[in-house]
């Protein structure tokens, strides 16, 4: 079996690059693509190494996916804001910002948190001026001092956390 030659398969389905940089555009990943292309994730690996183009048409859809989603973040944070009100079924009066259907908002977030790496936290850094040696000079009573500054400003950082996690604005 060894010394047999194989056998050719049928011609291979041709794969646009275009066709791939539509489905890369729409967050589709290459086993997705492969399944739209009716093909195996084996055949379209294998396809891949054959013709590098296929990557690059890959890279340039879900780079085009990500600038979107930008733009549409950015014009969201610009769109005027009008007041809405409306009374849902219960007779509950609700009050609305902006032209975006309710759950845009939370959806762009969502896609910025997840396809763009932002992120709601903010850096904190301090500078220390002085060294842990200089610590080793202190009394008992003078670290102790230290020690009750820093559990406060834990405290205040931890509760000013929980009040960002509690406020839904």
């Amino acid at each position: 079996m060894a010394n047999e030659e194989r056998k050719p398969g049928p011609n291979p389905k041709p794969i646009s690059p275009d066709e791939i940089r539509k489905w890369a555009g729409t967050g589709a990943t290459w086993d997705e693509i492969a399944s739209r292309l009716d093909i195996s994730p084996r055949q379209l690996r294998r396809r891949r190494r054959e013709n590098e183009e296929l990557d690059r048409a890959f890279k340039r859809g879900h780079d085009g996916l990500r600038i979107s989603l930008r733009a549409e973040q950015v014009a969201m944070a610009r769109a005027p804001r009008k007041k809405r009100t409306y009374h849902q079924k219960d007779g509950t009066k609700v009050e609305e910002l902006g032209d975006y259907p309710a759950g845009k908002s939370t959806m762009l977030v969502w896609l910025g948190k997840n396809l763009l790496g932002q992120t709601d936290r903010q850096e904190v850094s301090a500078r220390i001026s002085r060294s842990t040696e200089d610590l080793a000079h202190l009394t008992n009573d003078e670290l102790e001092d230290r020690l009750a500054i820093l559990m406060k400003l834990e405290g205040a950082i931890e509760e000013e956390d929980a009040e960002r996690e509690d406020d839904p604005g």
